[in-house]
């Protein structure tokens, strides 16, 4: 009588099925993670932008510190840094909020990487699992001496379950890995074209306090 296939049953028996629910939990946890702190840090960074050039332009530079307190997001975080003694030579400046813009692509970063392993090895483990549900297949039949070409299809049916698994775990992991990656590439050009733009503005700024002397 043919065996009947039990994914349920693959799942128990299974050691690499295991490794795959842990490295599905993984990369679910991580990705929300991260998701929640992009949303939390989220801010409308052109008008911050305009809102900082025109105090800069006002000479309001306490105010432009009060404002970075009250709205804590990487770009106030590097507008605070920058700004916080606004007469220093803007190369200074520069070099102190390009400094912040690293600091936060690292925060920007934590535990992405994790979630880009876990979509390059769950089908490694998943093929792991099948081989070996593959071999303790054949030595089944080996060692009782019975079976055909219904028992080894099923035996062969229950490890490709490992396979199966791991590409359905590859798949979303690969999506919100390249999402992340992204966010991340654009939130960290955007903070870069602020400091630049904070910068020409800082320079008119010591050019108009030059003329006026």
């Amino acid at each position: 009588m043919l065996q009947e296939l039990s994914v349920s049953g693959v799942f128990i028996k299974s050691f690499a099925m295991w490794i795959l629910m842990l490295i599905s939990l993984v990369s679910l946890t991580y990705a929300i993670e991260r998701i929640i702190y992009f949303v939390k840090n989220r801010k409308d960074i052109r008008e911050f932008c305009q809102r900082i050039k025109r105090m800069i332009a006002e000479n309001k530079f306490a105010e432009i510190i009060s404002t970075c307190r009250k709205e804590p997001a990487p770009v106030s975080r590097m507008v605070e840094t920058g700004l916080a003694e606004p007469d220093r030579d803007t190369v200074i400046i520069y070099e102190l909020m390009t400094n912040v813009i690293n600091i936060e692509k690292v925060h920007m970063e934590n535990n992405v990487g994790v979630i880009g392993t876990a979509s390059h090895i769950a089908p490694l483990v998943g093929l792991l699992g099948t081989v070996v549900g593959i071999i303790k297949s054949f030595q089944s039949i080996a060692s009782t001496g019975s079976g055909g070409g219904e028992v080894i299809a099923v035996g062969v049916a229950e490890a490709l379950v490992t396979t199966a698994a791991g590409i359905c775990i590859a798949v979303p992991a690969v999506i919100l890995y390249n999402y992340l990656v992204r966010k991340i590439s654009v939130n960290v050009q955007a903070l870069s074209i602020v400091r630049d733009e904070i910068i020409t503005e800082l320079k008119i700024r010591h050019e108009e306090k030059k003329e006026n002397v």
